[in-house]
């Protein structure tokens, strides 16, 4: 989570910079960091779902069809 704000706070700055160069206003910076959400959320949501798929995985190679360890 920490990670999350971190990356967050380093686009904002770098949005802002970029901004800045080009002297563009405040609405667009609005419209870009909801931009940046939104991938961001899409990207921990894929990640959450490929560590879920492989304990999954890994869960049921060591497991019977009836979910019992394996002997």
């Amino acid at each position: 989570m920490i990670l999350l704000f971190y990356i967050f706070v380093l686009a904002i700055e770098m949005i802002k910079h970029r901004m800045a160069k080009e002297g563009k206003n405040g609405l667009i910076l609005f419209n870009e960091l909801i931009f940046i959400t939104k991938k961001i959320k899409e990207r921990i949501t894929a990640n959450l779902a490929q560590a879920a798929y492989y304990l999954a995985s890994a869960y049921l190679s060591k497991t019977n069809t009836q979910g019992y360890p394996q002997e």
